[in-house]
């Protein structure tokens, strides 16, 4: 059942997938902006991804992984303990100062992001002057 205590979490049991979504759902990019998270990042981008949640906009706690996996062999790659793990999500759910803080400032980015997307917000005006300015350049024949 999982990898022993201490050892790296066993690629097949579920845990390394429901981390890669826990790191998908970050509020930085895609679904649940307005709280708080973990990050695992693999490869590529998910490394800035993981910074700008942690350092710049103070809303994530690392697991820790500090190296990017070879493409193809992620599972095999990635290492981190059960330790790491319950760490960043004990600093997650924290009830202290800290964790409140953390949350305070990611519920005030959640309300951020949805005036954004809302109708009149500065998302939906970019999106609404992009379409407007893409219709002025199509070509008339």
């Amino acid at each position: 059942m999982g990898a022993a205590e201490g050892d790296p979490v066993a690629p097949g049991d579920g845990r390394l997938r429901d981390a890669r979504r826990l790191e998908l759902r970050a509020g930085v990019c895609r679904g649940g902006p307005g709280l708080p998270i973990a990050t695992w990042p693999h490869f590529a981008e998910q490394f800035v991804n993981e910074k700008l949640a942690v350092d710049v906009l103070r809303v994530g706690v690392p697991v820790g992984v500090k190296d990017a996996a070879p493409w193809g062999v992620e599972a095999a790659a990635v290492v981190a303990t059960r330790e790491d793990v319950a760490r960043a999500v004990a600093a997650v759910m924290d009830g202290g100062e800290e964790g409140s803080t953390r949350r305070a400032r990611a519920a005030e980015l959640g309300r951020n992001a949805r005036d954004a997307v809302a109708r009149g917000g500065s998302s939906d005006q970019n999106v609404a002057l992009l379409l407007e300015w893409a219709e002025r350049k199509k070509p008339t024949a």
